[in-house]
C-alpha cells in the first residue's frame, strides 16, 4: 500500500508489486481491505519481495563492483592506446630524423 508519491522514482506498478493511490482516503482504506484477501496478498508479497531485491547491498555493491571494473578497463585501455599512440609518433620522429 503506497501513494504515487512515495514510489516516485522506483519502477512500481500499480496491483503488480504494490496498491497504490493518489491519497490516503476512503479508497486506500478499501485498499487495505482488498490486500487482505489471501490471493492478492500472496501475489503482492511474492512481487514485492522481487522487487526488493533489486535493492539489496549485496546486489548494490556487485553494480558498483561492476562499473568500476568497466571504468578500470576504459582507463587500462586508454593507457594502452596512448602507449601505442606514443610509440609510433617516437618512431615516426626518428625515421622523419633520419630522412628514411
Amino acid at each position: 500500500m503506497a501513494t504515487w508519491k512515495a514510489v516516485e522514482g522506483f519502477d512500481v506498478q500499480d496491483h503488480v508489486q504494490a496498491l497504490l493511490y493518489s491519497d490516503v482516503d476512503e479508497r486506500f482504506i478499501r485498499g487495505i481491505q482488498e490486500a487482505t484477501t489471501p490471493q492478492l496478498c500472496y501475489t503482492l508479497g511474492n512481487e514485492a519481495k522481487k522487487f526488493a531485491e533489486q535493492y539489496d547491498w549485496h546486489m548494490i555493491v556487485n553494480r558498483i563492483k561492476s562499473t568500476l571494473s568497466k571504468a578500470n578497463l576504459v582507463i587500462s585501455l586508454s593507457r594502452v592506446s596512448f602507449s601505442i599512440v606514443s610509440s609510433l609518433f617516437r618512431s615516426s620522429s626518428i625515421i622523419s630524423a633520419r630522412g628514411l
